[in-house]
């Protein structure tokens, strides 16, 4: 069997997902088996052996369930490629456009070709990677009718998740926000633009999650990946940064509110705020490649 991929683990961890998992579920969670043991002893005081005997005749002992522990599902090695490689395109250290040889992966990641055309198939149905005859493969590079597409798409999700949260008033959920919430404090003015990008992208999935429906998750999950890189961009100065918190903020208290038009509407702003500032980096990203192949 082989070993992980030897490049190091970014700690900025995207949400796998199973491409084998039946549409309609969340298929960024994997099961666990539910854990149950009985025993004649479970909860009964000791009793003399007569009586013992006695109990054990007039009524049946209760089932016995085998106990198991929780199980996760291994990811396989083209998997695991993809995961690394993920990453590695929404932190830029892949830029868009760049382009993916296969030998050049085998080496890095000391891995046949046959794992490495997989993991680029699994990029590829991600929306992270573009595979062409006779060019290749490549990062994909966003043109604004694209960004304008996925971050409007991205929008109506999140609200519609939003709206269903502030209809719940769970507290755990607001605990859990809350937490995040400090989290984004303290990252908004440092230089740390990338702490707040996780931040915000770990908030975005709890919402996701809280709003009760594995499929709507699942698609939220899918288009946040495909524009983590852009919107992980576009957090870059403290003033946007600012702004986005002052978002998240009144986000938080409309949920807190139990207010869904709120809701709603605030976090769309949110993802409008990042689709205005990304605007500007994919027209700036165009300008440069044009002046270099000139």
């Amino acid at each position: 069997m082989r070993t992980s991929p030897k490049k190091d683990i970014a700690p900025f961890r995207i949400m796998p997902i199973d491409p084998r998992a039946p549409r309609g579920t969340d298929r960024s969670i994997v099961g666990y088996a539910e854990l149950a043991a009985f025993s004649d002893r479970n909860g009964q005081p000791e009793l003399p052996r007569s009586r013992k005997s006695a109990r054990a005749k007039d009524s049946p002992k209760p089932p016995i369930k085998s106990q198991s522990k929780p199980r996760t599902r291994l990811l396989t090695l083209p998997e695991q490629i993809a995961e690394q490689l993920a990453q590695d395109i929404v932190s830029q250290t892949l830029a868009p456009g760049q382009r993916l040889k296969e030998l050049e992966l085998s080496d890095q990641f000391g891995a046949s070709r046959a794992p490495i055309r997989e993991a680029l198939r699994l990029l590829e149905l991600r929306g992270l990677v573009q595979i062409e005859a006779r060019r290749g493969v490549s990062v994909t590079q966003l043109s604004a009718a694209e960004v304008d597409d996925l971050y409007e798409i991205r929008a109506s999700l999140l609200g519609l998740a939003a709206r269903r949260v502030a209809l719940t008033h769970d507290e755990n959920f607001l605990n859990a926000a809350r937490s995040i919430l400090q989290r984004l404090k303290q990252y908004a003015s440092v230089p740390l633009y990338g702490k707040y990008f996780e931040a915000t992208y770990e908030m975005s999935n709890l919402i996701g999650r809280a709003a009760g429906s594995p499929r709507l998750f699942s698609l939220i999950a899918s288009f946040s990946e495909q524009v983590a890189r852009y919107t992980r961009l576009s957090l870059q100065g403290p003033d946007r940064r600012k702004q986005s918190l002052q978002n998240w903020q009144h986000l938080i208290k409309a949920f807190e509110e139990s207010d869904p038009e709120t809701a709603e509407q605030v976090q769309k702003d949110l993802v409008f705020g990042s689709r205005d500032k990304v605007r500007e980096i994919v027209a700036q990203q165009l300008r440069s490649s044009n002046k270099s192949t000139v």
